[in-house]
């Protein structure tokens, strides 16, 4: 899926994954700066822990990495339109 940016070009690409039981709540997973990008939750097991506890989740590709827009100004903006 993507997200709109609000500032900067193009979008921020990210992935939501449901609940495996009855819904908690909602967890962003906002990766380091590495070159996984947002694959790096998938290492060890976060997400699907996360998904057996019963949140939802998703994922983003911080600007300049995987199919997200170019770096534009503050990531913060770009965690806020997460």
């Amino acid at each position: 899926m993507t997200v709109p940016r609000s500032r900067g070009y193009g979008n921020l690409s990210a992935t939501f994954f449901a609940a495996r039981k009855a819904t908690r709540g909602a967890v962003l997973l906002i990766h380091p700066w590495l070159v996984w990008g947002r694959a790096y939750f998938h290492r060890r097991g976060r997400i699907e822990a996360l998904r057996q506890a019963g949140y939802d989740v998703l994922t983003i590709d911080l600007p300049g990495l995987g199919d997200s827009g170019p770096a534009a100004g503050f990531f913060d903006r770009d965690i806020d339109d997460a």
